[in-house]
């Protein structure tokens, strides 16, 4: 529901981008123990504060000409256990830090993300 389209892109929700200084379309690292990956902010007042999500679907690697390298994939940053009977991923327990990159990024939209609508959605 963010409009985000043709790529990777991190939801935030408004009051957790704002204290951490992230706007609309900001180029963000997160990180978690297991590694990290750079992408766009899309504020999304829809998910819960203090919590971020990517979709999954991209990051492909040698999967052709159209799909090759576009997005990343956000898998990469969930912690898999080390103990030997606890071998899968921990999905709702991974924690990530997030640091801002840069003021702006390459973030394909449809619609009008711009519009009055948005910024007021957003509380911008």
């Amino acid at each position: 529901m963010s409009t985000a389209i043709w790529g990777s892109w991190l939801e935030i929700n408004p009051q957790t981008a704002r204290q951490l200084g992230i706007q609309q379309g900001d180029l963000v690292e997160v990180s978690s123990m297991a590694g990290s990956i750079q992408l766009p902010a899309v504020l999304y007042p829809g998910i819960r504060p203090e919590v971020v999500a990517s979709p999954l679907g991209q990051g492909h690697q040698g999967f052709g000409r159209y799909a090759d390298r576009r997005g990343v994939n956000p898998l990469q940053l969930i912690v898999t256990p080390q103990q030997p009977d606890q071998q899968l991923p921990v999905w709702g327990g991974t924690r990530v830090a997030l640091r801002r990159i840069a003021d702006q990024s390459t973030l394909a939209t449809a619609g009008h993300p711009e519009g009055s609508y948005r910024r007021e959605l957003l509380g911008l």
